[in-house]
């Protein structure tokens, strides 16, 4: 699939899931540990389906848009619960397998820059948390 493809599938993904009403939302919360962040709620039982991490302009840190690039993602080979789930970016956890890059490639996570990680969550159909962003350290 050619890499513009990847990019618009993914960002008209998520603004389907943000603007049509995915249910509730939440940030990923940023942990102590370098880019490793922590789904953002532990009330209800639900899995994981995918971890996607952009890259993104510091012009556009506070709106998301079709500049977000793509820099990582995993998917889910298996039932993960989301309670107490805790993902780095660049790890991948058990249960787990990385779509972008190809592996055996890591994202290269660049200090200063911007970027911004969401975790889609199986809530009744699909869910994405709203995006976290960060600075890379």
């Amino acid at each position: 699939m050619p890499k513009n493809t990847i990019k618009v599938v993914l960002f008209l993904s998520f603004w389907v899931l943000y603007v049509v009403g995915c249910h509730t939302v939440y940030e990923p919360i940023k942990l102590d540990k370098p880019n490793t962040f922590m789904y953002g709620t532990t009330w209800y039982d639900t899995t994981i389906l995918d971890v996607i991490v952009w890259h993104v302009p510091k012009s556009m840190a506070e709106e998301i848009g079709d500049e977000w690039q793509p820099v990582w993602r995993i998917e889910a080979t298996e039932k993960i619960p989301a309670r107490g789930f805790v993902v780095t970016v660049g790890e991948i956890p058990e249960g787990f397998q990385q779509i972008i890059p190809k592996p055996p490639d890591r994202p290269a996570l660049l200090h200063g820059e911007h970027y911004a990680i969401a975790i889609v969550v199986d809530q009744w159909d699909m869910s994405l948390t709203r995006p976290t962003v960060w600075i890379a350290p």
